[in-house]
């Protein structure tokens, strides 16, 4: 082999371990399936409301919600000019809602129950059964340590800052994600933490759902629903009749005010999560809002899902 053609080899070798690094980098693709719906679809809300919220100095409030089999959720609603806590907690420290609680709530405020119990629960799965909360050391969240973002954030009206935002943070720390950008929007509009939600197949171990209004001054109503049952009590000897369907999670339905942000996580190992954007008034139009979805995939679903 002459050296011409020595050298034509070493580039095309080169070339393709480049393009190889670059497909196996960063999170697999994945389809981010969505629904615009022109009806509204009632969901039933089962389980109890936010039995605890947190007011932080930099405006974010954190509420721990119910979301079924005992474990907890969190809806974060992080302000104009403020940072997310509980993106780098999660992703930093892996912390689980218990420890999240504990490093803010005031000194005299009581530990919920339902905290204590997921903090056991994610234990156990960790393999640390028993394993006390621990004391996350609150000095790190500094600017700079959470996940790149441009300051002062704005969900601009292209959605060039949202893409990059949720694409920085999320890159590489769960398996897939999806974010897109809506322009205008006069009706309901569902997006799934990745297909297998989507289409009933699978789960995830973790989940993410995020948005952001850009231009919307009479704010955008956001709700996640899960998949769960509904049991109903026939007279004896009839056995319960249980039926499977979407459901909303008491206390994810806020609205969502100007230039604010709202991330949902839940670390439930069979969450089946999806995320909704209810319609704007007769007549209204949604204008420049960004959504997003960062997941961790699970084992299929079992019999019920």
């Amino acid at each position: 082999m002459d050296c011409k053609n020595l050298r034509a080899t070493v580039l095309v070798a080169i070339a393709a371990l480049c393009l190889q690094a670059c497909v196996h980098s960063g999170p697999k693709p994945e389809t981010f399936p969505v629904e615009e719906e022109p009806g509204f679809e009632r969901s039933v809300a089962v389980g109890s409301p936010p039995f605890a919220a947190l007011f932080l100095e930099s405006g974010v409030r954190l509420d721990f919600v119910d979301v079924g089999d005992d474990y907890v959720g969190i809806v974060e609603r992080i302000p104009p000019g403020a940072s997310s806590v509980l993106y780098p907690m999660i992703s930093k420290w892996t912390a689980s809602p218990l420890e999240i609680y504990l490093a803010f709530k005031e000194a005299a405020d009581e530990v919920p129950k339902a905290l204590v119990r997921d903090h056991k629960l994610q234990m156990v799965r960790a393999g640390q059964a028993n394993a006390p909360p621990r004391e996350l050391p609150l000095q790190d969240l500094l600017p700079g340590t959470a996940a790149p973002e441009l300051e002062p954030f704005e969900c601009d009206s292209f959605g060039t800052n949202w893409f990059n935002y949720w694409n920085d943070t999320f890159g590489g720390v769960t398996e897939s994600l999806g974010v897109d950008f809506k322009h205008q929007l006069q009706t309901m509009y569902t997006f799934y933490p990745g297909y297998n939600v989507y289409a009933g197949t699978g789960t995830n171990r973790q989940t993410y759902l995020g948005a952001c209004n850009g231009d919307v001054q009479n704010n955008v109503g956001i709700e996640v629903h899960r998949w769960g049952p509904v049991v109903q009590f026939n007279p004896a000897p009839q056995p319960p009749t249980v039926t499977w369907q979407w459901l909303l999670v008491p206390g994810t339905n806020i609205d969502i005010e100007l230039q604010e942000r709202y991330l949902f996580y839940s670390g439930h190992p069979n969450g089946r999560f999806r995320a909704r954007v209810n319609p704007p008034e007769a007549g209204q139009v949604h204008e420049h809002f960004g959504i997003g979805a960062a997941w961790t995939k699970s084992f299929p679903v079992g019999i019920g899902f």
